[in-house]
């Protein structure tokens, strides 16, 4: 069960098998792995210590304690986001960059507290750059094997320019309908900033997602949901998406193979306001499609390169994505993504990912970098 990704199922039968086995040193190990892979970091602990009663030398139950430890104490981070857009009659065309810095605190094990300064330094193509200012405060917590929640709140202040400070943020809760499939409802507020006019008008989004996950075994998962998007100018969407997914080269060095539908709809497409040649404002100033679908294939390649291959352990791994799409508009894209991520020192984590987008139409690039030191 474990294997096929059964985590629920597979604590009870754990938790059966060791009332008539107290004694199983490798039941109370598979227990704890399970979960840890839930974020059930108490229980796993629990299940931990043990095993250590048992067995006072298992040399994994120490080190899984100890990064359970670690994981507990404050941090520290910084974190850097790079994002340019350009195409469709400029309806995307902005530079934009993102730097947080900021603390982590967890109490109780699952419970997680975040809190930032933020900047931003967003450029348009034809207009000056806009400097803002801003904090954020964000809240996670796992309450059971089925219940999780989160939400996080950001308050931006323009620097020298005359544009409106922002309230952007999300909420959402995850239940776990006993393994066969993770529903998420969730809310999202946006700036939709894509070029100078979205920037001058204030554009935002107020989005209404209902998201699942599924994993029908341990080869054989998708994803999708629908999100219904109600913009602040008097405009509407709807977004449709599903993904199943294919492993076909299994840990630690892994291939699976993402194909990906998208239907999206808006009610009121972009206008584009001239003055001879001259652009001077866009009504709905961003991506507006219409009836649109999109096929995505994507493969990813993915190497495990941690030290030790259980639940919490140190991390360090490199993924690398390549596909393309094709849509009713006829664009073609070409897609190239990748990430490393790497625990080191005990208290560190690393993190890079970027990726390139390329078609006739739109090209858009991105990059993330994120330091963390945990006490």
């Amino acid at each position: 069960m474990s294997w096929n990704k059964r985590l629920l199922r597979s604590e009870y039968t754990y938790k059966e098998l060791l009332s008539f086995q107290p004694g199983n040193q490798e039941g109370w190990f598979d227990l704890a792995q399970v979960e840890a892979s839930e974020e059930l970091w108490r229980a796993s602990v629990a299940s931990y210590r043990q095993l250590l009663e048992l067995d006072p030398l298992h040399t994994l139950a120490s080190q899984a304690i100890e990064r359970a430890n670690i994981a507990q104490n404050p941090a520290l981070f910084t974190r850097y986001t790079y994002w340019n857009e350009a195409g469709i009659g400029r309806a995307s065309d902005i530079e934009r960059q993102f730097i947080q810095s900021g603390a982590e605190f967890v109490w109780d094990r699952q419970t997680q507290l975040r809190v930032s300064a933020d900047y931003w330094l967003e450029s348009p193509e034809f207009a000056p750059q806009a400097q803002a200012t801003g904090a954020t405060i964000g809240l996670r917590t796992v309450f059971n094997e089925f219940w999780r929640a989160s939400a996080e709140y950001t308050r931006k202040e323009y620097i020298d320019a005359p544009y409106s400070p922002t309230n952007t943020g999300q909420a959402g809760v995850t239940f776990n309908a006993w393994d066969y499939v993770h529903l998420t409802l969730q809310y999202t507020r946006l700036d939709e900033i894509h070029n100078q006019f979205g920037l001058e008008q204030g554009t935002a989004s107020d989005n209404l997602g209902m998201l699942f996950n599924s994993d029908l075994n341990h080869y054989v998962g998708a994803t999708g949901g629908v999100v219904l998007t109600r913009y602040n100018d008097d405009n509407q969407g709807i977004w449709v998406t599903l993904a199943p997914a294919f492993i076909l080269l299994d840990h630690p060095h892994t291939l699976k193979l993402t194909l990906r539908g998208d239907y999206r709809n808006t009610e009121n497409a972009s206008h584009f306001l001239f003055q001879g040649p001259q652009l001077v404002n866009i009504i709905h100033p961003y991506w507006t499609p219409q009836n649109y679908y999109r096929g995505t294939i994507l493969m990813e390649w993915r190497h495990d390169l941690a030290a030790g291959f259980y639940a919490g352990a140190q991390q360090n791994y490199y993924a690398l994505r390549l596909g393309g799409g094709f849509d009713t508009t006829g664009n073609k894209d070409i897609i190239f993504e990748g990430e490393w991520h790497y625990d080191f020192r005990q208290h560190w984590s690393f993190e890079a990912r970027g990726g390139v987008d390329r078609s006739p139409v739109w090209n858009g690039a991105s990059a993330y970098v994120s330091l963390i030191y945990r006490f």
